[in-house]
């Protein structure tokens, strides 16, 4: 039987659409994931876990933790960066890959080879120590023991671009002491390390730090950010004890995606990371832990990379790095 002319031109023309929708069209139709250039148990990690469980609700495709840790994050970055730009494969990127852009230490132009998609949120950091440092019990009794004992006192990072390497450099600059840097995978070792007592102090998320603070394994002596932290209101701020001028907001984490990356992915994994961080459960996890929700998109969180890019080598700079 012969079909007649219009009904077959009718047919072909839905075939010829179906085949010419784009791919990113049934964005997600596979797992993604989302890579993390840590070990698992740091701020970053936790919060890459805690927004690929809802992604992966909202979508009910799986979306994996993937941890790549070395070269800090620089091996997870060049990964991500290399591979296929269709929004499958994210870096979780925090205040490492600026530093390291500063220091142009990547083997690829990270500001041409990467597409932002969304600025989660950011987390403050806290100064704790170990039982070793039994006599310390404030920052002013801490900058005592290292004024008197210089270069005796270990402190831990997750490498030289952390936020906690960040930090201790400021504070030392600041105070004028001198302390030793241990660098790890990833804050979780880090955190480990000062509880074993392989260091004796380091600035850590408080997501990770609390914990440990509750179960009284590391005593906190002060706060990054400008405030005090409403999980730790008897622990001041670091400016506020010392009376110097710090203010850092800690740790932050956003997500990029390969260069090309098509913008109606882009768009859509912003929408639902977005839509996500609205929701009450995420809310009220975030918060418990400690973390700022920021929720900046694609313009924004470049021009946030771009600045923090150039705080990084001012700080480069003042070290002679």
């Amino acid at each position: 039987m012969r079909l007649p002319r219009q009904i077959l031109i009718t047919l072909l023309c839905g075939a010829a659409s179906i085949f010419a929708t784009p791919a990113h069209a049934q964005y997600p139709d596979r797992a993604v994931r989302l890579v993390v250039g840590y070990a698992p148990g740091g701020s970053i990690d936790t919060l890459a876990r805690i927004v690929a469980r809802h992604l992966s609700d909202k979508w009910a495709k799986g979306v994996i933790v993937e941890n790549r840790p070395g070269a800090d994050s620089n091996l997870a970055a060049e990964a991500v960066a290399k591979s296929a730009p269709d929004g499958y494969t994210v870096f979780v990127s925090s205040n490492a890959f600026a530093m390291a852009a500063a220091q142009n230490a990547f083997t690829f132009d990270p500001a041409t080879s990467f597409a932002p998609i969304v600025l989660v949120a950011s987390v403050p950091n806290v100064l704790v120590i170990n039982a070793s440092l039994a006599s310390v019990q404030s920052p002013r009794d801490l900058i005592a023991l290292a004024q008197s004992r210089p270069g005796a006192l270990n402190y831990g990072t997750s490498g030289a671009g952390s936020p906690a390497f960040l930090q201790m450099t400021q504070l030392m600059q600041q105070t004028n002491t001198k302390m030793l840097e241990v660098s790890y995978k990833g804050a979780g070792p880090a955190l480990i390390a000062l509880v074993t007592g392989e260091i004796q102090l380091m600035f850590a998320s408080i997501t990770g730090a609390m914990p440990l603070i509750d179960a009284r394994k590391l005593k906190a002596l002060a706060v990054s950010t400008k405030v005090r932290s409403p999980l730790l209101p008897n622990v001041p701020a670091v400016a506020e004890a010392l009376k110097i001028p710090f203010d850092e907001p800690g740790t932050w984490i956003g997500l990029l995606a390969p260069a090309a990356t098509p913008e109606a992915v882009i768009g859509k994994f912003r929408k639902d990371v977005a839509d996500t961080l609205q929701t009450p459960a995420i809310q009220r996890t975030l918060s418990e832990r400690g973390f700022v929700t920021l929720d900046q998109g694609p313009e924004p969180f470049a021009a946030f990379i771009k600045s923090e890019t150039a705080k990084s080598a001012r700080l480069l700079q003042s070290m002679n790095r």
